[in-house]
């Protein structure tokens, strides 16, 4: 048998959640399927709070700042490959386009600091703060922290600790946004309803790519000047140390260490004083950093990061587009965990395709996957009455090009496809081949993410668009990342 896919990363323990089925607003469309909302509910009961939860909930300034909570978990896929690639178009890569300081702030652009006691949610605040960033000034939103770590959905207690991605998913499978209001923040409780309708739809979630030294800073400033505040990792230490707590400074220096914590970048100054770090920094410069830690903490609850730390910066996320909750009626979809693996297809580019059942009459008029490197170029097309046997074997009555310059989820437009009740159709995606060797972002039970799920006859993949192969001939339990949305 001729074999399509090649080997791929397993994630951490922090990988992603599980249950797929072709849905509408909801996640029961296969039959006989388990409501995903259900599955989700049997890792979502109430956990032990951790013992200083009640204490650390609010006013918790006296806190020692080597025990606040923090809750990152890097995610399983590799980024490396992207180290010292600019995202920023051609014409704007002088470091002369950017202003010695720039903060967020000063131009309404940044959400309220908030407080994540002890619980290891930092990476829902980090995230939902870039978020909220991203729609101001316009418009000011309070996003509910709670529904995300309670409902992410992976193989986890509440307060276990998460990544971007995983918010991604939760975002992308219109799981939320949902308000403050409507799911208010509980340390200690992993409750939340799951019925809640998320306010916005995240069109697109971009990576910028890791920092490879103290120099390494256009691609972070061209998304805060661009975008909105990006969600970061860093290594925290809490010893006096790395922390100068008189001037809200923290400068780590040690030896190479994991990330372990999120936080939002939301301004630079590149005059910082490198003496107000304890350990004076090789040179000046600093980030302006907003933590959820309280306001309490820090300056306000904000505090400079140098340029010169060695661990900052390897995980970063921007949501440059968000729109109305209205902007689509419907998402067919198998992957609300998002992608736990990477693969690649065996061949001159990487096509994978997601066939569905029509739930009523309605318009196709776009598609969502993912990309993991810089500058792809992709085709969408979209197929009515097909078969069984392959994604392309029907009517293809839309197709869009394009070029996508950035890695993250994406939402590309397609022309208009009209797909009746009970009508078979398929969306179906080739990426040229770039540097990166895993390209097709797939959904599958991993560690951490037990309860993926696929049907044969869901999800295809190939190598040269014309010889298909279901994907779970391959691996079980396995779809690709691909989203149909549609307009009635």
């Amino acid at each position: 048998m001729k074999t399509y896919i090649a080997a791929i990363m397993l994630m951490s323990t922090s990988a992603s959640l599980a249950g797929a089925g072709e849905t509408l607003l909801d996640f029961d469309g296969r039959s006989g399927a388990a409501s995903f909302a259900d599955l989700l509910a049997e890792t979502a009961a109430p956990a032990a709070a951790p013992a200083a939860a009640v204490a650390a909930a609010a006013g918790d300034s006296d806190i020692p700042d080597g025990e606040r909570a923090l809750g990152f978990i890097p995610p399983g896929y590799d980024n490396s490959h992207l180290r010292g690639k600019s995202i920023i178009p051609a014409g704007k890569r002088g470091a002369e386009n950017f202003p010695p300081r720039y903060d967020l702030r000063e131009q309404g652009r940044v959400s309220p600091v908030k407080n994540q006691g002890a619980c290891g949610s930092c990476w829902a605040f980090a995230t939902l703060a870039a978020l909220e960033s991203a729609l101001l000034p316009g418009e000011a939103w309070d996003f509910s922290e709670q529904n995300v770590k309670n409902t992410v959905g992976f193989d986890r207690s509440h307060c276990d600790g998460g990544n971007a991605g995983m918010v991604t998913s939760y975002l992308a499978r219109w799981a939320g946004p949902v308000t403050e209001s409507e799911d208010p923040y509980n340390v200690t409780s992993g409750e939340s309803s799951f019925g809640l309708a998320g306010r916005k739809r995240v069109q697109e979630a971009l990576t910028i790519p890791p920092r490879v030294n103290a120099r390494d800073n256009r691609n972070i400033k061209w998304a805060l000047t661009s975008f909105g505040a990006v969600a970061s990792s860093m290594y925290w230490n809490g010893q006096p140390l790395f922390y100068n707590k008189g001037s809200a400074a923290y400068y780590y220096s040690g030896p190479n260490a994991g990330s372990n914590h999120l936080v939002t970048i939301v301004g630079w100054d590149d005059n910082y004083d490198k003496n107000n770090f304890s350990r004076p920094a090789p040179g000046n410069g600093a980030f302006i950093v907003k933590n959820s830690w309280g306001e309490g903490w820090g300056d306000k609850g904000f505090f400079y990061l140098s340029y010169y730390d060695t661990v900052f910066g390897k995980y970063n996320t921007v949501y440059p587009a968000v729109e109305g909750a209205g902007s689509y009626d419907s998402v067919y979809q198998y992957d609300p965990l998002g992608p736990t693996d990477y693969t690649d297809a065996a061949g001159e580019a990487n096509y994978f395709a997601n066939v569905f059942t029509a739930k009523k009459d309605e318009t196709l008029t776009a598609a969502g996957f993912y990309t993991s490197d810089l500058n792809v170029r992709y085709e969408a097309a979209v197929y009515v009455d097909v078969s069984t046997s392959s994604p392309v074997n029907g009517l293809p009555v839309s197709v869009s090009k394009g070029t996508i310059d950035i890695p993250g989820f994406h939402t590309v437009t397609v022309p208009a496809a009209s797909i009746a009740k009970g009508q078979r159709f398929s969306v179906v995606i080739r990426l040229e081949k770039t540097s990166a060797s895993d390209m097709v972002a797939i959904e599958s039970p991993q560690r951490g993410a037990s309860r993926a799920s696929a049907n044969p006859g869901e999800s295809y993949i190939s190598g040269d668009g014309a010889n298909w192969s279901d994907l779970t001939d391959y691996y079980s339990d396995a779809n690709v990342c691909l989203k149909a949305y549609t307009r009635q």
